[in-house]
């Protein structure tokens, strides 16, 4: 007798073997998709951390020179609408054998186009790809001895844009309704004895989109 083997039993069919075939692939590609979506929030939340750990030294640092200053030797902010890009200020550092007020040297904050950087010319800033590239702007100086020829300076922040969040530069108009016209990234104004401060971070991320973050704050000078 001839035996007759069914079909069933060979093994998968043509067909069978591509659905799986099929099917395996899309599990894959969907593996893939979620896995490149969880890396780019993984990285968005640590860009966006490293810019609010940057916004906020810089801040404290503007916040402890300018606590220190001699109100009267503050040069630079106005009050509002206009702001000013820098403040210049002394302070008291103590007196000497015969009661007189000893000041330091001049210091100085201020917001400086990315001129001297390479592809900064005209203060377009540091063209870059990739997550935390900073694509024009400036960034936050502090110099001692600023009206001397010699002076030391040191750079607080390297990702300030062009103008505070929300501001559109150059119509004289105050777009973000903080009461200034036309402010930097960083920008300085004055309200009574006390100054007030206004400071963007941004660069962009992966995706070529701005993440930036904002604050502003008031300080009052001690002496």
């Amino acid at each position: 007798m001839r035996r007759r083997t069914s079909s069933n039993a060979a093994g998968f069919t043509l067909l069978e073997a591509m659905i799986g075939i099929v099917i395996l692939t899309l599990i894959l590609a969907n593996v893939h998709l979620v896995s490149k979506s969880g890396a780019t929030v993984a990285r968005s939340g640590a860009l966006r951390s490293s810019l609010e750990n940057e916004l906020e030294l810089t801040l404290d640092r503007i916040t402890f020179a300018l606590m220190a200053a001699d109100e009267a030797e503050i040069e630079g902010p106005a009050p509002a609408p206009m702001p000013s890009s820098f403040v210049r200020f002394a302070s008291v550092i103590g007196r000497d054998a015969g009661g007189n007020v000893l000041m330091s040297p001049t210091e100085q904050i201020a917001w400086a186009a990315h001129i001297d950087e390479p592809g900064g010319a005209g203060g377009k800033g540091v063209p870059g790809e990739g997550s935390g590239a900073f694509m024009e702007g400036g960034r936050v100086t502090w110099t001692e001895n600023a009206d001397l020829a010699e002076t030391r300076n040191i750079t607080w922040s390297n990702s300030v844009p062009l103008a505070y969040l929300g501001e559109v530069g150059g119509n004289a108009e105050d777009d973000n309704g903080n009461d200034l016209l036309d402010e930097n990234g960083l920008a300085f104004a004055r309200d009574g004895s006390q100054v007030q401060v206004f400071l963007t971070v941004e660069r962009i991320d992966d995706r070529g989109k701005r993440q930036p973050v904002q604050r502003s704050l008031r300080i009052a000078p001690r002496n």
